[in-house]
């Protein structure tokens, strides 16, 4: 005898086979039991993260997807929570993308109409921005799971496009940049190669629109010793840059964010100096690291809102000069209420290391400074860059 279960829903099913004979203990009895099981779907994205359904993508790979290009992102469906010996194929009907802007995003490979149990199966999808801005679609997949028959994932994602902060001629190299009002208001110093000239742009909706400013004619220009750097603090906005005119160090100023500049030699010194410059400016306070290139040492300048004005600045320090010290410097300034403390990589070009020095407000002589060599490996510590949490 042949008996086939066919459940209908999931859990424990019971019944009785009886069978009649001539045999005088007729009927016998056969107990039958069974569990009707069922496919359980999961969704992961391409970084691993589960999609309940109803949610999120969760990884963001959509997000800021330049116009004109495209992103693949690859999910990943798996039939869970049923024995391995036990069956339950997940059946896969379709899938589908609904929505304000489904036109763009596509179904580029589907998974298999069948996902065994315990299997990973894979479909891709597609989005290509038509302009900037948010996106936003839902993913729909239709399958036979009990309970989340139709799986939607919403499709969040966003377009951005390229934007030419300044179509002049040979113009952006040394560019540095600060941003500041969680991202709309983007400043940008650089290097006009045409005129020889300090530049600024600045922009106030997140990089759509520029506007621009000729700041100082420096000379030529070439090689990364003549750096540009730039810090914004409140209205403030404060540029260090190297005049190749005459091998010194100068600052240029805004107070009212970057409408009107004025600039001053912050060191006029008779040797060559301003180079690797790297500025921040603070409550009303400008602190510059940088270069002397006669002497081999690394230099330090501050000086208030009150005293930018004076050629050169009062405050001017030798910090390092026991080896050709002070290239490619980086400086953050941390303050901890009692103290404005300075921070400052650089490179040890004599042994090819990399250098930190830090000293606070209570004196910026030389003997106040105190130094570390963070990496002593094979010619490190070019071109860094330094940060504190403040």
């Amino acid at each position: 005898v042949r008996i086939q279960f066919t459940p209908t829903a999931s859990g424990a099913r019971n019944a009785t086979l009886r069978i009649h004979s001539s045999d005088p203990a007729s009927p016998h009895d056969v107990a039958l039991t069974g569990a009707g099981i069922v496919p359980e779907i999961n969704i992961q994205d391409s970084a691993g993260n589960v999609i309940d359904t109803g949610a999120s993508s969760a990884n963001g790979n959509y997000n800021n997807v330049r116009v004109g290009s495209s992103y693949t992102e690859t999910f990943t469906i798996q039939n869970l929570n049923v024995p391995a010996y036990q069956i339950a194929d997940l059946t896969i009907s379709s899938v589908t993308i609904t929505g304000t802007n489904a036109d763009l995003f596509r179904v580029v490979a589907n998974p298999p109409a069948i996902v065994a149990t315990g299997v990973l199966e894979t479909f891709k999808v597609k989005f290509t921005p038509d302009s900037s801005g948010a996106k936003v679609a839902t993913l729909t997949i239709n399958n036979n799971d009990s309970n989340e028959g139709s799986y939607t994932i919403t499709l969040n994602a966003s377009g951005t496009e390229e934007v030419t902060v300044d179509p002049s001629a040979d113009v952006g190299e040394h560019s540095a940049i600060d941003v500041v009002d969680g991202g709309d208001d983007i400043y940008i110093a650089y290097y006009d190669s045409a005129h020889q000239a300090v530049k600024f742009a600045k922009s106030t909706d997140s990089g759509s629109s520029w506007s621009r400013t000729t700041i100082d004619y420096i000379g030529s220009y070439s090689g990364a010793e003549r750096n540009i750097s730039i810090s914004v603090d409140g209205t403030n906005v404060g540029i260090s840059y190297y005049d190749a005119n005459n091998n010194n160090l100068k600052f240029a100023i805004s107070t009212n964010g970057g409408t009107t500049w004025n600039t001053y030699t912050v060191d006029n010194d008779a040797n060559d100096v301003g180079k690797y410059s790297s500025i921040k400016v603070y409550n009303n306070d400008a602190y510059v690291s940088y270069y002397d290139a006669t002497a081999g040492d690394l230099k330090f300048a501050t000086a208030n809102s009150g005293n930018w004005t004076n050629e050169p600045w009062l405050t001017i320090t030798t910090v390092d000069n026991a080896n050709d010290y002070g290239q490619y410097s980086s400086i953050a300034i941390y303050d901890d209420t009692t103290n404005v403390h300075a921070y400052v990589s650089y490179y040890d070009a004599t042994n090819g290391y990399l250098r930190f020095t830090t000293a606070n407000d209570g004196d910026w002589t030389a003997p106040g400074w105190s130094f570390v060599t963070v990496d002593s490996t094979a010619d490190v510590g070019k071109y860094s860059s330094i940060t504190t949490d403040s």
